[in-house]
């Protein structure tokens, strides 16, 4: 496995902001590139997709305007999210106190929408895929 890939989640895990600031200051050698990591986290998702046979590409249509299929497990990842950009703010932003909290307060706000848009993005394509297929 590649040193970088190791050190890259290390920090993910372990240093809230330390591959931001990185990014930021100019020694990105050391870790995998931002794209690198988009395009691995997609990986791993459709891969953790594909073993629990839950295919979120092919929920009716009825699920998604009427369902909150991951409401319990968004729940916990948003407290999650809340905690480690609250850390990470203090070591990218250099903040603290109040401006600290309204700063993380503002990356979860922005969190939220790419996750709206993300749903939004699902049901259109669930919307097309199953239209014609609906019964009487």
């Amino acid at each position: 496995m590649d040193s970088r890939l190791l050190r890259s989640f290390r920090a993910l895990l372990f240093r809230p902001g330390a591959l931001t600031t990185a990014y930021l200051e100019g020694p990105r050698k050391p870790y995998i590139s931002p794209f690198q990591l988009f395009l691995l986290a997609n990986l791993l998702f459709f891969a953790i997709q594909s073993v629990t046979r839950d295919k979120v590409f092919s929920k009716s249509l009825a699920s998604h305007l009427h369902g909150q299929d991951w409401s319990e497990l968004a729940r916990d990842q948003l407290g999650l999210s809340a905690i480690y950009l609250y850390v990470a703010t203090g070591k990218v932003y250099g903040v603290r106190g109040l401006r600290r909290v309204i700063t993380a307060g503002a990356l979860i706000v922005a969190a939220g929408c790419v996750v709206l848009g993300y749903r939004f993005f699902l049901f259109v394509v669930t919307l097309y895929s199953t239209e014609g297929t609906a019964g009487p």
